[in-house]
């Protein structure tokens, strides 16, 4: 377990570090991401709107390279871990953790 004062850093610079680094890699089936973090482990879930290509995949694994390599800063043995999942409109997106991105989508009842 590491100390709270390192905890509350990855806390605060994991939002931003993701969202700086989903700058142009949004693309219009990406429905939400989140970001969620333990100890030494952050996890990012990417919520895509039908299939996802191979090069989504790649994509998504460069912003995790992006996030992890500023995360790295506050502790080196940090390591991460990313979760691609297939979420059609209009079901809903329950995740652990916060949002940092979720599309505009009309609401259902």
């Amino acid at each position: 377990m590491i100390d709270e004062s390192k905890q509350n850093s990855i806390g605060t610079l994991l939002p931003l570090s993701l969202q700086r680094a989903l700058l142009g890699m949004i693309t219009s089936n990406i429905r939400a991401v989140y970001a969620d973090s333990k100890d030494l482990q952050i996890v990012i879930y990417f919520f895509f709107d039908g299939e996802f290509t191979e090069d989504e995949v790649e994509e998504v694994s460069c912003v995790e390279t992006e996030v992890l390599a500023d995360i790295m800063d506050i502790d080196e043995s940090i390591r991460s871990k990313t979760h691609c999942i297939r979420a059609d409109y209009p079901s809903r997106i329950n995740c652990p953790g916060i949002c940092v991105y979720k599309r505009k989508e009309p609401i259902h009842e």
